[in-house]
């Protein structure tokens, strides 16, 4: 090819076989290219999808959660059975001392009659 006006020239010296040989080399190397830019881009993606397993590592799965709620749901029910039995020992010494203070009232009352 000229280097000027674009037709071909055997006064330029390139022959039909270099010119195809250059343009070969040039699609060979844009081939390289391209493989090593889809390489590159492939890399980020697998990096990006360990990046995701890691983090879904971390994640509770349902039976992990089902397990959790039940415990809690069982430390729940514990708290408010304490909280109950709390609450029926106060009634019952609550009753004691009325017991008591009915009892010494009915002493006093007897220790004072004629």
């Amino acid at each position: 090819m000229s280097r000027h006006d674009g037709e071909f020239s055997w006064v330029d010296g390139v022959t039909l076989t270099e010119h195809f040989d250059e343009r070969f080399r040039a699609q060979e190397k844009a081939l390289e290219l391209a493989y090593a830019s889809m390489e590159k881009r492939l890399d980020g993606m697998n990096e990006f999808r360990q990046a995701l397993r890691d983090q879904n590592s971390l994640f509770v799965n349902r039976a992990e959660h089902d397990a959790l709620v039940a415990d809690i749901r069982g430390l729940r029910e514990f708290r408010a059975g304490l909280e109950g039995v709390a609450s029926a020992k106060s009634v019952y010494i609550a009753f004691a001392i009325s017991v008591l203070s009915l009892a010494f009232s009915l002493v006093h009352w007897f220790s004072h009659l004629p």
